[in-house]
C-alpha cells in the first residue's frame, strides 16, 4: 500500500489564499496517475476539502477517472431540457429550455446554497466541475466550509441544534424556487429524508452543519420556527471567513468534499447574454450511509 507523505502534499499541492482549499499545477489528469499521486490526492482532499487542478485539458474519461478515485460515479434523477436523464459526466449551463442563455436557466438550483443530493438518503460524497465555456468575467463558484462554520457558532446555538434533524426534500426545493414540480418517478425515487443538522465527517471526525436549499424544516419543531432556524444557520455559515470564491480559469478542474462543504454558482455575469457551460461529475458515497449527528452530548 502506498502512503502519501507530507513531502508529497507539499510537492503537488499549494494552499489557496482562502480559508481552505489547495491547488496543483503539477498533476496532469490526462495521464495515468502513479499510486503515490493517487495517495497524495486522496490525502489532500481530506486535508483541504477542495482541490483545484490547473492547466488541464481533460476528456470525459479523465474526469470520470478522477471521480472514481473517491467512489462510484452517480447516476441521476434530473432530466435535461431535452428530456434525457443526465449522464455521469454531464453539462450544467445557464441555458433555458430552448438552449439560449437566460437569467432563469432551465436548471437554476445551482445558484442557491446546497449540498448535492442532500434530498437522498445517501447524498453525494464529492462534486467536480470543469469549465467548457466561461463568460468574460464572473460566473464564479462559491464553497462554504460547514465544519469551520459550526466551530464558530455560539455554544448556546450548538446546544439548541444538538441532536436535531432536518427534513430534506426535492419537492420542497422545487416549490420554494418556483420550479416545475418533480415527476411522479422522481417523487417515488427521492421521497423526503431526514438528516442530522450537525453530523460528523465520516473520515476526519469533524462536526459539520448539514443544511442548504433542500432543507425544508426541523423535525419536532413547528415548520415556520424550523425554517427560521435553518435560515439563520445558513446566513451564519456563509459569511466570508468560511467561504472560498473560485474564479474560474480555462483548464481548471475543481473537486470538493460535499460532506463538509456547501456550494453555489454566482450570478455575477450577464446570464441572459453570456454563456456558462460546466462539465460536472458527482461521486457516490461508497459507505452507503450518512454519518450520525454530532455536537454537545453526542459522539
Amino acid at each position: 500500500m502506498c502512503i502519501a507523505t507530507e513531502r508529497d502534499h507539499e510537492r503537488m499541492f499549494e494552499r489557496l489564499d482562502a480559508p481552505f482549499g489547495a491547488e496543483s499545477r503539477s498533476v496532469d489528469l490526462s495521464r495515468p496517475l502513479e499510486p503515490a499521486t493517487v495517495s497524495a490526492i486522496r490525502a489532500a482532499f481530506l486535508g483541504h476539502a477542495a482541490l483545484v487542478f490547473r492547466n488541464q485539458q481533460p476528456e470525459d474519461a479523465h474526469l470520470a477517472a478522477l471521480g472514481a478515485l473517491f467512489g462510484p460515479l452517480e447516476t441521476h434523477l434530473i432530466e435535461n431540457s431535452d428530456g434525457r436523464i443526465m449522464s455521469a459526466v454531464h453539462c450544467i449551463t445557464n441555458f433555458d429550455s430552448e438552449g439560449r442563455p437566460s437569467a432563469r436557466p432551465y436548471i437554476n438550483t445551482n445558484y442557491f446554497w446546497h449540498t448535492d443530493k442532500s434530498y437522498l438518503a445517501v447524498p453525494s460524497l464529492a462534486t467536480m466541475l470543469h469549465p467548457v465555456e466561461l463568460p468574460p468575467a464572473g460566473g464564479d463558484t462559491q464553497l462554504a466550509h460547514m465544519g469551520m462554520a459550526y466551530a464558530a457558532l455560539p455554544d448556546v446555538t450548538k446546544e439548541k441544534i444538538a441532536g436535531r434533524r432536518a427534513i430534506h426534500s426535492l419537492e420542497f426545493m422545487r416549490e420554494s424556487l418556483d420550479n416545475p414540480p418533480p415527476t411522479e418517478d422522481q417523487k417515488r425515487n427521492a421521497p423526503p429524508v431526514s438528516h442530522p443538522i450537525v453530523r460528523r465527517h465520516p473520515e476526519t471526525g469533524e462536526p459539520c452543519l448539514y443544511i442548504g436549499m433542500y432543507a425544508s424544516h426541523v423535525e419536532g419543531r413547528p415548520v415556520a420556527e424550523g425554517r427560521t432556524i435553518l435560515a439563520r444557520l445558513q446566513e451564519q455559515s456563509t459569511q466570508p471567513p468560511f467561504v472560498y470564491s473560485h474564479r474560474w480559469q480555462p483548464g481548471d478542474v475543481m473537486i470538493w468534499d460535499n460532506r463538509c462543504l456547501m456550494h453555489r454558482g454566482v450570478a455575477n455575469y450577464e446570464m441572459d447574454r453570456e454563456r456558462r457551460v460546466m462539465k460536472r461529475v458527482c461521486v457516490q458515497d461508497p459507505a452507503g450511509q450518512v454519518s450520525g449527528s454530532a455536537g454537545p452530548g453526542h459522539s
